[in-house]
């Protein structure tokens, strides 16, 4: 009987790597290297500008763009004539200012004042309308005419003219609009309601108390 042939085991298809066997990599581009190096300057200095845009756009918002409320005020009501009677009546003049505190210009329909006497409008008058520029305070004069004639109780406003103490009170309303880049825009309605007291005697208004309010719309 023949020996059994010894079983060998076959070769790797590989041969093993020695212990002391290299494996040697390419060297790395240096122009990939400078392409990323690059690329990630890119995309910070873009944040960059993008934040520092972003704190622009707040700063301005609050303070450029930011759209404050006009101050309007009634200085004062004057009557040039300093007579009244039954059958003439007085002028009564108001002089109105308007302050923008905005970068773009306040546009302004006409403005409207009523004269009171006893909760009774008396007289009437108005403005054209006018634009005050950014920065400006505007100053005009609105005249209205009193009529006794017109009144039921004529007589009694003749006589506290007479005695030198007439008490009357007035109501102004100035609608207007402020717009900045043609987007950005607030509507304004400002009422001024004043009383007072006029001394025909010495021509000096005594004790007026003026209450302004706004509505504002967008």
């Amino acid at each position: 009987m023949a020996d059994k042939e010894q079983v060998k085991p076959l070769a790797s298809a590989s041969a093993e790597l020695r212990s002391d066997d290299h494996i040697f990599l390419p060297p790395p581009d240096p122009k990939l290297h400078l392409h990323r190096n690059k690329y990630i300057m890119c995309c910070g200095c873009f944040a960059a500008l993008l934040l520092i845009l972003a704190v622009i756009g707040i700063v301005l918002g609050f303070t450029v763009f930011h759209i404050k409320t006009p101050d309007i005020k009634i200085d004062s009501l004057s009557f040039p004539n300093d007579t009244l009677s039954s059958n003439s009546g007085i002028i009564v003049v108001a002089s109105v200012s308007v302050r923008n505190p905005n970068v773009a210009s306040f546009k302004y329909s006409k403005a409207s004042i009523e004269i009171y006497y006893h909760d009774k409008v008396i007289g009437e008058g108005e403005t054209p309308p006018g634009e005050v520029k950014a920065k400006d305070t505007l100053r005009m004069n609105v005249t209205v005419e009193i009529e006794p004639w017109k009144m039921d109780d004529a007589s009694s406003l003749i006589k506290d003219w007479n005695s030198g103490s007439l008490s009357i009170s007035s109501y102004t309303e100035i609608p207007g609009r402020v717009k900045i880049l043609g987007s950005i825009k607030k509507n304004y309605l400002v009422k001024i309601s004043c009383s007072l007291t006029y001394n025909s005697k010495s021509k000096t208004i005594q004790g007026q108390d003026c209450d302004q309010r706004v509505r504002i719309s967008v």
